[in-house]
């Protein structure tokens, strides 16, 4: 792939504003987009205080789930493009999962919508929006009938409903909806379960002893993209990707979670054991889970150009110097 057609351009992409920028997502796009271009005004949202990771950026600390407070940041901002990626995947409050997925992204759409001017928005949606997938319907492109089987991937349907309603109403948003499948990479949550795996396999190699970490299913397979690949999918969907169409953010090749394990313990501790626990089996977990990213290479010529390895050997450096 040309690199410059991998960059972006001021003059298409304007005025930046990224919600949720102290997020994994966040932080890594907002690197992105500074390094391509210097001269882009990046503005930030966050309910937690600035990183240190982006001292460029200009911040705001707000919380989404507060309208009054985010209308009058947006006003004051006067963005071109937004990405909107505030949100949170944890199941342990449902009432925070949904008020900031949904209630959250209702006030960024309302603020937006607002404003005099036209304005592009990228939506940081999720595969988890279609469910349970039978092994026949992969890789699964963008037409796939979607059916969520989590209070997740409900709450990211919910908020594409929520961008769809809002830019049907308001000619001035522009919108183009991103769904993501498993993310990894540098500063993973350890709320998802790459993010989760790799910290249980630093804990358990500095332990005397016998090794062992237990696991569930591994024999699953999953589309893992590095937030590198998908931060630079995210500013091409926002200069040339379609207003009200739907885009698949993945690698586009399935490995199994035994894969991604082996590497992971090959890399650390050879030595650590590998316990398949059918008590860790998910009630409803996919036998596989492939994207479909013809459309997305197609619109915009993106190219997934990291492998599975080279992210776990980032996570990997990362957790060591920590």
């Amino acid at each position: 792939m040309n690199r410059e057609k991998m960059s972006t351009n001021k003059s298409s992409i304007g005025r930046i504003l990224i919600t949720g920028v102290n997020g994994f997502c966040g932080k890594h796009l907002s690197s992105y987009l500074s390094q391509e271009n210097p001269e882009i005004e990046i503005f930030g949202i966050d309910k937690n205080e600035k990183s240190d990771s982006f001292p460029d950026i200009k911040f705001t600390k707000s919380d989404i789930t507060d309208y009054e407070s985010i209308k009058t940041i947006i006003a004051q901002i006067q963005p071109d493009t937004v990405f909107h990626l505030a949100g949170t995947f944890d199941y342990g409050d449902l009432v925070s999962l949904y008020k900031i997925n949904v209630i959250g992204t209702e006030n960024v759409m309302k603020a937006i919508g607002s404003l005099s001017k036209n304005v592009r928005l990228i939506l940081a949606s999720s595969a988890a929006v279609y469910g349970a997938v039978l092994p026949k319907e992969n890789p699964i492109d963008e037409g796939k009938r979607v059916s969520p089987v989590s209070h997740y991937g409900i709450s990211k349907l919910a908020m594409e409903m929520t961008g769809k309603m809002h830019g049907q109403k308001n000619e001035n948003l522009k919108i183009t909806i991103a769904r993501t499948f498993n993310l990894i990479g540098q500063g993973l949550s350890p709320l998802l379960f790459p993010g989760k795996l790799a910290k249980q396999i630093f804990e358990v190699s500095r332990m005397e002893g016998e090794k062992a970490i237990r696991v569930g299913n591994i024999q699953t397979i999953r589309d893992f993209i590095d937030i590198n690949d998908a931060a630079k999918a995210f500013s091409l969907l926002a200069m040339h990707g379609k207003e009200n169409d739907i885009y698949n953010i993945g690698s586009g090749e399935g490995r199994k979670i035994k894969e991604l394990i082996d590497l992971f313990i090959n890399a650390v501790d050879p030595s650590i054991e590998v316990i398949v626990d059918r008590n860790l089996y998910k009630e409803i977990d996919p036998e596989k889970s492939i994207a479909d990213i013809s459309k997305i290479k197609s619109h915009t010529e993106w190219e997934p150009q990291t492998t599975l390895e080279e992210s776990v050997l980032d996570i990997i450096k990362l957790q060591s110097i920590s």
